[in-house]
């Protein structure tokens, strides 16, 4: 019975065809440039493959068009030229020498430490979020005399190393004391 009054009210709904009625058709166009006539859109060509991105009706594909791998990187930043770095940088300049040696300059605002309490984070600011930052493992900090806090916390320092990105920050793997100088003291 339900089954019934559906195949009755179906043919109502406005998108159904009616009595079996099938949809109205359009013959497809004979071409990509009489499908480009029809759309007042011009085919585009792809610059390295010399053919439209969309393969005419029929036509076979012998070479696929290559394709570009996305990145990460700026690809319109300029490369940095490692005799342009300077001697010292400020600690809001590091995030732009990714993948070079620098020396990071500035205080230490706020210490962060892991969930698992085998990372020291050292962030430059209190408003930490998506700023550079440095870290010290616990296999260090295990070797200190006094806690990361106390060495660190409000302390100016200058620190050596190559600028990474973890999850997106730039950041500073302090792997021994070496690398640290402390400022003004």
């Amino acid at each position: 019975m339900l089954v019934a009054l559906l195949l009755v009210l179906l043919p109502a709904c406005g998108d159904a065809p009616a009595n079996n009625a099938a949809p109205p058709t359009t013959d497809p166009p004979a071409n990509a440039s009489e499908a480009a006539a029809d759309t007042d859109t011009p085919t585009a060509v792809h610059p390295i493959a010399g053919r439209s991105a969309f393969p005419e009706q029929g036509e076979t594909i012998d070479r696929p068009i290559p394709y570009k791998r996305l990145s990460d990187e700026d690809q319109f930043a300029a490369p940095i030229d490692p005799a342009d770095i300077p001697d010292v940088v400020r600690w809001q300049d590091a995030g732009r020498y990714v993948g070079h040696d620098i020396t990071v300059e500035g205080t230490i605002a706020h210490l962060g430490l892991s969930r698992d309490e085998k990372v020291n984070f050292l962030n430059f600011d209190t408003d930490w979020r998506g700023k550079f930052y440095m870290v010290i493992f616990d296999d260090l900090a295990d070797t200190l005399d006094h806690s990361v806090e106390e060495l660190f916390k409000d302390k100016r320092v200058r620190v050596r190393g190559k600028v990474e990105t973890h999850r997106g920050r730039p950041q500073i793997r302090i792997t021994s004391m070496d690398q640290v100088e402390f400022v003004g003291e």
